[in-house]
């Protein structure tokens, strides 16, 4: 889910900002990223930010990471309960693995609208020309991440995301 999160909401500037700024839904004990002072120091340069837009968006990548850090810590906690569960052979118990599984549904969806408020609020503070300027940035990120032509987890045929070159034909291929 993390990986996922990532990809769909990281671009340079703002998306990367406030992922750096704790949206992550990794859990504790998992690298977070740079916090909210390297990524206001990157947008800083890539969009000339002024000291006034500096201490606004520093407020606001700030309070969203506190708002985050419960959700963060007890993420861990449910995917410690997934773990268990999974590995504790004839004792597997469905309805802690479902409960935990709604628990993590909500919280991501409430971790992800918190990170959809906080990037509309930093988007506030900008100046039309810097708006231009960080959507040109995540138009180009997602271009050289191969975003643009083809939603997430579809690829064209022969491409692989990982094990490129692999001779061997994939599970479901028919060899007829």
């Amino acid at each position: 889910m993390k990986h996922l999160l990532k990809q769909t909401l990281t671009a340079t500037g703002l998306s990367i900002a406030l992922l750096g700024a704790g949206v992550s839904v990794a859990g504790p004990g998992f690298d977070r990223g740079p916090g909210p002072e390297h990524m206001i120091e990157r947008m800083s340069e890539k969009l000339s930010l002024s000291e006034a837009q500096q201490t606004q968006i520093r407020q606001i990548l700030e309070s969203q990471r506190s708002q985050s850090e419960a959700d963060r810590q007890r993420l861990g906690e449910l995917r410690e309960t997934l773990r268990s569960n999974s590995n504790s052979g004839d004792s597997f118990d469905a309805g802690a693995v479902q409960a935990a599984a709604d628990e993590i549904g909500q919280i991501t969806s409430r971790m992800t609208y918190q990170m959809a408020e906080s990037q509309h609020q930093v988007r506030d503070v900008l100046t039309e020309t810097q708006l231009a300027e960080l959507d040109q940035m995540m138009e180009r990120r997602k271009q050289r991440d191969g975003r643009g032509s083809h939603k997430h987890g579809e690829h064209k045929r022969g491409e692989h995301k990982r094990g490129e070159g692999r001779s061997a034909p994939d599970a479901g291929d028919d060899a007829n």
